[in-house]
């Protein structure tokens, strides 16, 4: 079992993001990004590949509610990539792959 999109999260705190998907994966031109908060609060949404080294950041200010974000990726290199989205109350991370035909 893989240890990707393991939740590293106070489970009480409510204003932590929930049910974070990414989609399509694997993507070429466009991902999609759908997480739900409970709370008004401020995210941010960062792409690194597996070295760490950060592809690129988005920022969203109190954000509620189920959050439909795009990223477009079709600059990436083809290969795996880490999306963490971040709020004050905690993070959680999930691998995407970009492909190329």
């Amino acid at each position: 079992m893989s240890s990707f999109g393991e939740l590293e999260l106070e489970t009480e705190v409510e204003t932590a993001p929930t049910e974070l998907q990414l989609f399509p994966n694997p993507v070429a031109d466009e991902l999609t990004v759908r997480f739900s908060l409970p709370e008004l609060t401020d995210v941010t949404l960062v792409v690194t590949d597996l070295q760490g080294r950060r592809i690129g950041m988005e920022r969203l200010l109190n954000a509620k509610g189920t959050i439909e974000q795009r990223i477009a990726v079709e600059r990436y290199p083809a290969g795996i990539y880490l999306l963490h989205l971040i709020t004050p109350e905690g993070k959680q991370t999930q691998k995407f792959v970009v492909a190329r035909n």
